[in-house]
């Protein structure tokens, strides 16, 4: 757990005092961190009440309290790789394959859908929650009035050029609270169900501690594995909002049609947006305790 030498971390079994049958590998998506997750785990914990689920809370490089010597990325897989590497040091190959299931949400669930078909002897088991399409999140070229083209971004600096992200970038610079507390409301929470203000405040705080913004953005414009998702061999769990306007409901559709609708469950929420573990963390919670339980 040493910052600046690998991924941070939380354990809810460091002492590996309980014995557990699944090991839940939490991994946020983009401008969050591990924090995000926090009342999600709060009601894993209030019903697993025989500590049969560890968790593992990881900050993706360059996220939160990981601040690698190398924070940079060009890829989704410069994110997979230091995620596998933690999952080494804890456990054992056989462990991997009986007891963790990888749950990714937003950009981690990319990130998971990567991991998941590049190691598919170890990684069995997924769990995506408002993820990212396997055919990643694109941005398109604009004219000179800031209007958006058919024609996705080909280039890094493209993609820094965009509108958004040089907006974005500038306002992480600037550790704008205001502006992203209202990109959050808008954009991330916009089915109103919304954390109390103090507590948006606190998650808000890691958003300035992201460094890679830009990398992953264009990690995230060249993404698409769409032709190695169907070697996960499953079960695949997805739980999905149908207001989420980050990583649209059809982002759920198009994973299950390439990973293969014979190894996939799908949740669909009416009321939720990008956000469940933040708005809905009981049902998230008792969904995936299901699903945990039917793994048996």
């Amino acid at each position: 757990m040493n910052i600046n030498q690998q991924l941070y971390y939380t354990d809810t079994h460091k002492d590996n005092c309980y014995p557990y049958s699944y090991a839940l590998i939490l991994v946020h998506g983009n401008i969050t961190s591990s924090q995000h997750w926090g009342k999600f785990i709060q009601e894993i914990q209030k019903r697993d009440q025989d500590k049969q689920i560890r968790i593992i809370n990881l900050d993706q490089k360059g996220f939160g309290y990981s601040q690698l010597q190398n924070n940079s990325i060009d890829d989704i897989k410069d994110l997979t790789t230091d995620i596998h590497n933690l999952i080494l040091s804890l456990f054992k190959k056989e462990e991997i394959s009986q007891k963790v299931i990888l749950c990714g949400w937003s950009l981690g669930g990319a990130v998971c859908l990567q991991l998941a078909s590049d190691k598919s002897d170890y990684y069995h088991k997924l769990i995506l929650v408002a993820s990212a399409g396997c055919h990643g999140n694109h941005l398109y070229m604009e004219d000179e009035e800031g209007k958006s083209l058919s024609i996705k971004c080909q280039t890094k600096q493209q993609v820094l050029n965009h509108s958004k992200i040089k907006h974005n970038v500038m306002k992480m610079r600037q550790n704008d609270y205001n502006y992203f507390y209202h990109v959050f409301k808008k954009a991330l929470f916009n089915s109103g169900r919304y954390p109390s203000d103090l507590e948006l405040l606190e998650l808000l705080k890691d958003v300035f501690k992201q460094s890679n913004y830009i990398d992953v953005a264009w990690a995230l414009q060249k993404f698409d594995i769409t032709n190695q998702v169907n070697k996960i061999k499953g079960p695949v769990f997805l739980y999905h909002g149908v207001l989420d306007r980050i990583c649209p409901i059809s982002d759920a559709y198009t994973n299950i049609h390439f990973i293969g609708k014979n190894k996939c469950t799908l949740v669909v929420h009416q009321d939720v947006s990008h956000m469940p573990p933040l708005e809905v963390p009981e049902d998230l919670a008792v969904h995936i305790i299901n699903y945990l339980y039917s793994l048996k």
